[in-house]
């Protein structure tokens, strides 16, 4: 049987951990607290705690593949005496694209030193040489150690605790490991901890399905609002699952905040792409006004307290035409009443409207619907898609997902199946022919609507107003005045 998801574990834990890892990780996340309460500010732990899981990320990694360098060279007859020089080089992790790792940057050595005094310079000077060595981490590691002021004592426990991690799938490399963990670790510090500019944590399930609207392959992807770079990682994820190891998926990015840029930064690394990646850390809407080149996706959960309207503008004129775009966005703006929505609906770039579940998000206060534009509504010739211009896809997803907790809800497997395969079908893509989908209007569900409509119902796109009722009985738009009249002359009638 097909698996309903081809990328990745069917659940939403923040990463891919089993569960006896996750549980670990959560007593490991209590005891980190622990130690550092009192020394830091808890929006500081972030920086602390990553950092020096990424620096040991780095030191699995180099000795991953140092192990790998010298099989190779033995195999090729290379004297043994030669060997131990020879994976030492930092031009053979340059050809390779591997991370280099100076000495007194690798965990087995600075563990060695961790109950010396001065431990703070010691960690800090390792971020710096990682970075000096290394151009895809160039400013991205936080140098934070001796300006926290963090005890020696408390340090060296910190360190100690990060050099004992196992938890995980004991089949995985301690490299892929770590990624997890510092996937698992980032996600549960963003849930608690807010960034500037109304920037908040997108829960996997969520980027997942975006994924799955999208379909990222070869090409470009932009999100010019990328936090930490889930969007990023979920999307490599399924590019190599789908298309293989070799998916040519290039990223482009931006963060205005600076720590949550490194952290972006970081995470990237840890999951191997930070190669194909440019993510810079600026402000958007302020530099960003015409793009060198248009790209094939884009994907983004923009921050709460800046415009929609913007926002969706900015997608569509950086999608190439041939594009497809998602947009997580606040279901405020489903019928707002601003001429540059009104202004973006008629120029029929709009795909699909979905609207999402309560409690996704932590709080039953934040709603949102996610927004898939397409670059071109046309059935493109060779693609052979299904011609929509002038048609809009209404998906009312309120009842899907699961509660994990009375505050947080999850979409499961199934229902980001059912809800990018109805859109695929309605699109006509690649994956619905493979898999021979054809689409059908469901009452309550989904429903096809055309534009003209949608502009009688004042731009209004609340996915219930077109979903609830079969079309022919879906009541004209109402007119007061005209209604009016006719009551008041129903009302004569009755006394004549």
């Amino acid at each position: 049987m097909e698996p309903l998801e081809p990328w990745g574990p069917p659940d939403d834990r923040a990463a891919p951990l089993d569960d006896a890892g996750a549980e670990e990780a959560d007593a490991f996340l209590w005891r980190v607290a622990d130690i550092l309460r009192g020394d830091l500010d808890a929006s500081d732990y972030r920086e602390v705690v990553l950092g020096l899981i990424l620096l040991k990320y780095a030191s699995e990694a180099f000795d991953e593949h140092r192990r790998e360098l010298a099989a190779h060279l033995t195999a090729e007859g290379v004297p043994d005496e030669l060997v131990d020089d020879r994976v030492e080089e930092l031009a053979a992790f340059d050809r390779a694209g591997a991370l280099w790792v100076p000495e007194y940057a690798r965990w087995s050595w600075i563990a060695a030193r961790a109950e010396g005094r001065n431990l703070a310079p010691l960690l800090d000077k390792a971020m710096e040489g990682l970075m000096r060595s290394n151009r895809t981490l160039t400013d991205a590691l936080p140098v934070v150690y001796r300006r926290g002021g963090m005890d020696d004592r408390r340090l060296a426990e910190l360190v100690g605790l990060i050099g004992d991690i196992r938890f995980g799938d004991a089949r995985r490399s301690p490299k892929d490991a770590l990624g997890d963990v510092y996937e698992y670790f980032l996600a549960n510090f963003a849930r608690v901890i807010s960034t500037p500019g109304g920037g908040f944590y997108t829960p996997r399930s969520v980027v997942r399905l975006m994924v799955a609207l999208v379909e990222p392959g070869a090409g470009l992807l932009y999100d010019p609002a990328c936090g930490t770079g889930g969007m990023f990682v979920e999307a490599a994820t399924y590019a190599r699952a789908t298309q293989g190891p070799d998916a040519d998926l290039r990223f482009r990015g931006h963060e205005s905040d600076q720590r949550t840029w490194r952290l972006a930064r970081m995470n990237l690394t840890v999951h191997g792409i930070d190669g194909r990646a440019d993510v810079r850390w600026r402000d958007t809407l302020k530099v960003d006004r015409s793009p060198r080149r248009k790209s094939d996706f884009v994907m983004t959960a923009p921050p709460r307290d800046t415009s929609p309207a913007i926002w969706l503008r900015h997608a569509y004129e950086n999608l190439d035409v041939r594009g497809t775009a998602c947009l997580l966005l606040p279901n405020g703006f489903l019928d707002s009443r601003s001429k540059a929505r009104a202004d973006l609906l008629d120029s029929d770039l709009v795909a699909g409207v979905i609207a999402l579940p309560g409690v996704l998000f932590g709080s039953p206060k934040t709603s949102a619907s996610l927004w898939v534009l397409a670059g071109n509504k046309s059935g493109q010739d060779e693609r052979r898609l299904a011609e929509r211009r002038g048609e809009i896809l209404f998906v009312d997803a309120r009842e899907a997902g699961t509660l994990v907790d009375r505050s947080q809800r999850v979409l499961t497997p199934a229902d980001r199946t059912r809800i990018s395969e109805t859109y695929h079908a309605w699109r006509g893509t690649a994956s619905a022919q493979a898999k021979r989908l054809e689409y059908a209007d469901v009452p309550g569900f989904c429903t096809s609507e055309a534009l003209a409509r949608v502009r009688q119902h004042d731009y209004v796109l609340t996915p219930s107003l077109y979903t609830n009722l079969e079309p022919a009985a879906r009541p004209a738009p109402r007119n007061a005045p005209s209604e009016l009249a006719s009551l008041t002359r129903d009302l004569y009638a009755l006394f004549d």
